[in-house]
């Protein structure tokens, strides 16, 4: 089998990873899942009723990494109107503030990256072989959405070729019911936003 390391991000990722992993155990087993596979969430903040991943939450306090941040005037991509709510939604990450997700990512990207490389030697990543990553996220939510550049960026400088992925995003459309919550009703525009981010950076060259 193929080195793979599955990864969910946010909210609506993990949910789905840890279906993907049950169908695993289903097939294989708990104890025998191929040791070519991992499975690994990564959100602002963990899910204590999801029980049978590995899930990073934020590992710096969000309100005085933005505190810092802001000091050293490298925020300059945090929209001016959302920093009145930015205390209220670094408490409460699933507000579904994109920018909120990018900040959680940035304050943990370090550790991020250590515990995919912790992954990659475990699914026998090397030089001489390749592991394939398939993330998966709501492209419309707060942290899954706003984290995925951040850290397919993060991870590709890190590993270049070493590593191929492939992503997976939720549309915006499955969210939108009538009576949502207010939160809900950025669905739509966090969706909008990802798409012209990702098309943005599919049809530019960096070179």
């Amino acid at each position: 089998m193929k080195p793979t390391i599955y990864r969910g991000l946010g909210g609506t990722g993990i949910q789905t990873l840890s279906y993907l992993k049950k169908q695993f155990v289903d097939a294989y087993g708990e104890e025998h899942i191929p040791k070519e596979v991992a499975f690994l969430g990564v959100d602002a903040m963990c899910f204590p009723y999801i029980d049978n991943l590995d899930i990073i939450g934020c590992q710096i306090p969000l309100v005085e990494y933005y505190k810092a941040q802001k000091q050293k005037g490298s925020l300059k991509w945090l929209h001016d109107e959302n920093l009145c709510g930015i205390p209220t939604t670094i408490s409460f990450p699933n507000a579904s503030l994109r920018t909120t997700g990018r900040l959680a990512a940035d304050a943990s990207i370090s550790h991020i990256i250590y515990e995919f490389e912790k992954r990659m030697n475990t699914v026998g990543g090397s030089n001489d072989v390749h592991v394939s990553v398939y993330v998966i996220t709501s492209l419309a939510g707060g942290f899954g959405s706003g984290s995925l550049i951040p850290i397919v960026a993060a991870l590709r400088n890190k590993f270049g070729e070493r590593i191929k992925v492939y992503g997976h995003g939720v549309l915006h459309n499955i969210f939108i019911i009538e009576n949502n919550p207010p939160s809900s009703q950025l669905v739509l525009p966090n969706g909008i936003a990802s798409i012209l981010e990702l098309d943005h950076l599919f049809s530019t060259n960096f070179s």
